[in-house]
């Protein structure tokens, strides 16, 4: 799967992240049953792609949501893609108190 439209196969996916294609298969029909708009092609030639969106909506969470996220991407590893560490700081930075940030409005004890 990707943002730019590429298809993926469930191999492609399985050997980047490091698990089955059997497993892929799993996430990703957890994923569309939870809303996550993938496309999947059937068969040999087939694979996923995410529906590209222009751009992100911005999000507003709680304090519970945002710990319910860092919970989720912890189990699954912060640093297992350039995404997840991002998402991670960025999490982080969320709770994080205004006088322990960075001057990019990072904070600066954030995970690597």
């Amino acid at each position: 799967m990707c943002r730019q439209g590429r298809r993926r196969t469930f191999q492609e996916l399985a050997h980047e992240l490091g698990v089955t294609p059997r497993t892929v298969a799993r996430d990703i029909q957890r994923l569309r049953h939870s809303g996550v708009p993938i496309s999947v092609t059937p068969g040999r030639a087939g694979g996923a792609v995410l529906a590209a969106a222009t751009e992100p909506l911005p999000l507003r969470l709680d304090v519970a949501e945002i710990a319910a996220l860092i919970s989720s991407l912890a189990a699954v590893g912060p640093t297992v893609s350039e995404p997840a560490r991002s998402a991670m700081k960025m999490l982080v930075d969320a709770l994080s108190p205004p006088d322990t940030r960075g001057p990019s409005g990072g904070s600066s004890n954030a995970p690597d």
